[in-house]
């Protein structure tokens, strides 16, 4: 069978469409109406675009996000304190942040906008040199009438790369601009370069259809108001009189007194022959289409509609908090990937002007657009501060090191205003520890020599046997009393090493885990448990699970203590006797293992195993 030719017109690119067919229903066959739609783009009258920005919701729409990226602004980090209040009055001078959010507006509304950087002493046609102190004058906002974009540099090497190679003032005597003096914004990407411009498209293009049918569907709904409640009178030989002058002044005066009695005695009075009637309309369903249609709008404009439209979120599932919260993620993420690239021309000039040279340490955090409430910061102020208790308690941070970490933890967050500067108030009246050098050390006060003591050296190596006693032994043997055991360990115990290797005791690592001061741990009640054989020669334990005490067992060993057995497996022994009872029967026991605090000792015949029972 012949495979059939596919016909294409000249110019055209031929494509093979795939998709699922039925015969039956006739979907996706020549008769489904869907396969005759597609798309189109049309491009925008910018006095349409004007009167829709004055008189639509687009102007919100366009607003709102560049309203959102500066709300909180930024700040600047790896800079001292003066640094950066100079930085930001120079910001607040140039008012770089109002500058910002209005080429952002200018940008989206007719797809591109420039704010044009003033620097003293330098040819704007030029690229831009080293900013001397003060140099940077002024920061002009210019929308893309202003400005009239060159040719497109089509250099792969240019940093100007697909944008214009330079750009010419139109109300200044075609005056030419270099790129590198101008921050570029553009609405949305144009992404078929045959129609380069030197800028993007206007929002309004993807917005048009949302927006316009909003507004139309609200329009109709406010016409329907007028004909919400409709008089109809049935006058008999009202269709042969009317077309006589008289005859329509005689009725309108008619109706004019009928109506006016009825507005005083609240009754309407007709000719025996007129008949009356009032006809209503009903608004049922209306609203749920007219919030349809806004609910779109909102999703195209990516904004939630608790922003858009100003109101709370409603419904049983409304979820307006974690909408508003994505949101705000999706404005951080534009801070971070366009934004604050987008603008790094401009902070380098910024600071250039300001401080004599950029600091290569200098950067800017956006600051988060969600504010907690008062209730929230201090739960969050609470954790923070029991968490750095219970390392100073814990003791496995150095107390200069801690310190330094909580002083900054406490700075970054900004829950203390001023903590900054009262850190470095108290750094010069000296109140502060020193934490970068050591302290000094104490002056010798004897100028007689004195013999100094012997060093110390490492302790002599030595077998080790670690272990915690069983604090509620009793317990555990009552259970294996039921269970059927006739003899119990009399000193039960957790073993944690057993190192027939000798090493030095002062190099295993303080225990910590736990944070208590009598050194005791519980292992909690429940998890698994297993009655389980240990040898051939009648001696039975108690395995279960404990991270606490393997990762202890492991640190033991990385100090280089040895291990005889393939794995580490905390358990009770028992006894030495069960040799007699099933173990298929026993019910283990499930309830806390209290266990005392860590002895240590020499082993006491390396080729046993009394201590380890493993």
């Amino acid at each position: 069978m012949n495979k059939p030719i596919i016909r294409v017109p000249a110019g055209s690119t031929p494509f093979l469409a795939d998709g699922f067919v039925n015969f039956a229903s006739r979907i996706g066959t020549a008769s489904d109406k869907s396969r005759y739609g597609h798309y189109q783009t049309t491009w925008a009258d910018y006095a349409d675009i004007d009167a829709a920005y004055s008189t639509s919701w687009f102007r919100k729409i366009v607003d709102i996000p560049p309203f959102d990226e500066v709300r909180e602004w930024r700040t600047w980090m790896g800079l001292d304190t003066k640094q950066v209040a100079a930085v930001d009055e120079t910001e607040k001078r140039l008012d770089i942040r109002r500058k910002v959010r209005d080429a952002r507006i200018l940008a989206r509304k007719d797809g591109g906008a420039l704010l044009l950087m003033g620097v003293a002493g330098q040819d704007p046609s030029q690229p831009l040199g080293p900013v001397a102190r003060g140099a940077l004058q002024f920061v002009t906002v210019l929308s893309r009438w202003e400005v009239s974009p060159g040719p497109r540099d089509n250099n792969p090497m240019s940093p100007s790369h697909g944008g214009p190679e330079y750009y010419t003032l139109t109300d200044m005597a075609a005056t030419r601009v270099h790129p590198s003096r101008v921050i570029r914004f553009i609405g949305s990407p144009i992404r078929d370069r045959r129609y380069y411009d030197g800028w993007g498209e206007s929002l309004w293009i993807e917005m048009r259809d949302a927006v316009s049918k909003a507004d139309q569907i609200a329009a109709g709904v406010a016409a329907l108001v007028d004909e919400a409640k409709i008089d109809v009178v049935r006058i008999k030989g009202l269709m042969g009189n009317i077309a006589t002058a008289e005859y329509e002044t005689l009725l309108a005066r008619r109706w004019s007194s009928i109506m006016t009695l009825k507005s005083s005695v609240n009754a309407l009075m007709l000719d025996g022959e007129d008949e009356y009637e009032q006809k209503t309309l009903t608004f049922q369903g209306l609203t749920d289409i007219q919030n349809n249609a806004l609910m779109i709008m909102a999703g195209k404009a990516d904004i939630p509609a608790t922003r858009l439209l100003g109101r709370s979120p409603q419904g049983m599932n409304a979820t307006g908090e974690s909408d508003l919260r994505n949101y705000y993620d999706r404005i951080r993420a534009g801070q971070q990937t366009d934004l604050a690239p987008t603008l790094r021309p401009l902070d380098m000039a910024l600071l250039a002007s300001t401080l004599g040279a950029v600091p290569p340490e200098a950067y800017v955090e956006w600051n988060p657009l969600y504010q907690m409430s008062e209730k929230e910061s201090a739960d969050v102020e609470k954790v923070f501060a029991d968490t750095a208790e219970k390392y100073a308690n814990m003791g496995v941070i150095p107390d200069t090191a801690l310190t330094a970490m909580v002083r900054g933890g406490i700075i970054e967050r900004g829950q203390w205003p001023g903590a900054d500067n009262a850190y470095a108030d108290a750094d010069a009246a000296g109140e502060m520890p020193d934490m970068l050098d050591e302290p000094d050390p104490e002056p010798v006060v004897d100028p007689v020599p004195v013999t100094p003591p012997a060093p110390v050296t490492d302790a002599a190596p030595r077998t080790l046997y670690v272990r915690r006693d069983v604090v509620n032994a009793a317990a555990i043997k009552a259970w294996a009393a039921k269970q059927g055991f006739a003899a119990t360990v009399d000193d039960m115990h957790v073993t944690i090493a057993h190192s027939t290797t000798p090493i030095d005791w002062m190099k295993v690592p303080a225990e910590w885990s736990i944070g208590k001061a009598d050194g005791k741990m519980t292992v909690p009640a429940g998890g698994a448990r297993l009655v389980e054989p240990l040898g051939d020669k009648g001696a039975v334990a108690l395995l279960f699970n404990s991270t606490e005490l393997a990762w202890r067992h492991m640190a033991i060993r990385e100090a280089g203590a040895s291990w005889d057995f393939p794995e580490y497996q905390p358990h009770v022994t028992i006894t030495y006797d069960g040799a007699g009872v099933d173990l298929r029967t026993i019910e283990p026991y499930r309830g806390p293992i209290e266990l005392g605090p860590e002895v240590f000792e020499e082993v006491k015949d390396p080729g046993t195993i009394e201590h380890t029972e493993s």
